[in-house]
């Protein structure tokens, strides 16, 4: 039967029944379910409730929900955390379903997934027939955690849908000494220059503090974040914080993941201006830092290694043994110690939009139509 996407749209195959939602106000009655099955199906902070429903309030108006909630036996045991949003390109409609956090100019969210109970691959192949009947042209999940789950979630969309290549990524994982100096894990070369960069810093422009901020601090230490992100990135092509409701998002994941004790941010203060500043999230024993930035008058210091520095021994103390440093391979974090792990994605495309994109492949392939 047809979807009405006006509507919770509701199929039944047996004992498991789907669901799509497509308004942010009907996800409230799933917010304790959802939470069990991600922490059984080993889902990120990312992908939680609470940053997915605030990542679809804070940008419903620039996408929509399409979750897919998937009930075995009167429990949950799938979900597809996914939105969509649709644009022009040459005059052809581009409708794209995609993992909500990931739309073009808004702020992302790592390392979200799909999820489902642990072995329960009939729920995954529920999900994926479900994703199919939505109408869409173009499929996008990117930076998801390379755990055997997602492996097999992307071998099945594989062989339903017709995929692009995407290049794998990593993202670098950081494990904290069990006790000492933090910095005893850094390349000798890096300690020596932290030592004498901080002391530089604190000789000639004041001393350093590590300052927690509170739930309240939250909204002044975002803005101060959005202008410096704006000043520094402007000339260089634009900043995302050019958009208020990407300045808005910041503030209410990060206050709400303090008020909730799964959130931190930390100002960096030398001589009472913020040099640099850091905000994320944890759960368990590991830290996930979300937005990193620097002041540009202190550049020459290098404050980001000394908040980095700071606030791993601040987290360390709180019980958190080890730190994502995000998606990327730059070279300070190698030089940190950080450890690789591998990070996949998918991009798929029908319909018109796949027809011409299998011509358009075709004709850059080399030597194509050679008989080569």
């Amino acid at each position: 039967m047809p979807i009405d996407y006006c509507t919770t749209a509701s199929l039944f195959n047996g004992a498991m029944r789907s669901t799509v939602v497509t308004s942010v106000e009907e996800l409230a009655d799933h917010e304790d379910k959802w939470e069990m099955l991600r922490r059984e199906s080993g889902g990120t902070v990312f992908a939680s409730y609470a940053l997915t429903r605030t990542w679809l309030e804070c940008f419903r108006g620039n996408t929509s929900p399409r979750v897919i909630l998937i009930e075995k036996d009167g429990e949950l045991a799938g979900i597809a955390p996914m939105s969509y949003h649709s644009y022009s390109s040459k005059g052809l409609p581009i409708k794209v379903l995609a993992l909500a956090g990931e739309v073009p100019y808004r702020l992302w969210l790592p390392t979200t997934s799909i999820m489902f109970k642990p072995g329960r691959n009939d729920v995954l192949a529920r999900i994926i027939k479900e994703m199919d009947r939505l109408d869409w042209n173009t499929l996008t999940a990117f930076h998801l955690p390379g755990t055997m789950a997602v492996r097999e979630c992307l071998r099945i969309a594989g062989s339903t849908w017709s995929t692009r290549d995407y290049r794998p990524e990593v993202n670098i994982i950081l494990t904290f000494p069990e006790k000492g100096d933090i910095a005893s894990i850094f390349e000798r070369k890096a300690r020596e220059n932290l030592r004498n960069r901080m002391n530089k810093l604190e000789r000639e422009r004041g001393s350093i503090e590590l300052r927690k901020l509170t739930p309240g601090m939250i909204s002044a230490s975002v803005d101060e974040y959005a202008r410096q992100h704006v000043e520094r990135w402007t000339p260089k092509g634009g900043s995302l914080f050019m958009f208020s409701d990407n300045v808005r998002f910041l503030k209410e994941v990060v206050r709400r993941g303090i008020e909730g004790d799964y959130g931190f941010a930390y100002d960096l203060m030398v001589g009472g201006e913020v040099a640099a500043q850091s905000m994320g999230f944890y759960e368990g024993d590991t830290a996930l830092p979300y937005r990193f930035g620097m002041n540009d008058a202190f550049m020459k210091y290098s404050p980001g290694w000394m908040l980095q520095y700071l606030t791993f021994s601040d987290l360390r103390d709180r019980g958190i043994r080890q730190c994502s440093l995000g998606v990327g391979d730059e070279d300070y974090k190698y030089r940190m110690g950080g450890k690789e792990t591998p990070l996949l994605g998918i991009m798929a495309r029908r319909g018109l939009v796949g027809a011409i994109d299998r011509i358009a492949r075709f004709i850059s392939t080399p030597a194509a139509g050679s008989g080569r």
